[in-house]
């Protein structure tokens, strides 16, 4: 879609600038879901979307299972390459199976604000985790923080 606006002419104030569909169609479409609107003329328009969703229970989620389920993923960061989440993986090895598991849950959900509260805990030596992972967030990166998370654990079976 593109972005556009559409103000009535004579009317000091833009609307916006059509950027919010936009956003929000592709949003819906990296959650495999739909985006409809109905429009009347004279009366406006209402957006509905619908996204699949399923509930989880606590034992069946772990962060190999959630990355294995859902391969279609899509990743896009500078940190997409597996030597860069391998390096990565590795430093999580300074922190406790604790601090990793809080990682995996506030990842899980996208809680930006909690993620970047975990990180401030790492230890100030690990720059570049540290680097690594608030790229990640600032990128809403989240599955690549999850894989990252498998790799970890797998590397430390």
């Amino acid at each position: 879609m593109r972005s556009h606006s559409i103000s009535n002419t004579g009317t000091s104030a833009i609307e916006g600038t059509g950027l919010g569909l936009s956003i929000s169609h592709k949003f819906v479409n990296l959650m495999n879901g739909n985006l409809r609107v109905t429009s009347h003329l004279n009366q406006g328009s209402t957006f509905y979307f619908d996204i699949p969703v399923q509930l989880a229970t606590p034992e069946g989620i772990s962060p190999s299972s959630y990355v294995e389920e859902n391969p279609q993923l899509p990743i896009r960061s500078n940190i997409q390459d597996e030597q860069s989440q391998t390096v990565i993986s590795k430093s999580l090895s300074v922190m406790p199976s604790s601090w990793l598991n809080e990682l995996h849950q506030a990842a899980l959900c996208c809680d930006e604000e909690e993620v970047l509260n975990l990180i401030d805990q790492i230890p100030e030596a690990q720059t570049g985790l540290i680097t690594g992972l608030k790229s990640l967030v600032r990128n809403y990166q989240f599955q690549v923080i999850l894989q990252i998370l498998t790799l970890s654990s797998s590397l430390n079976e």
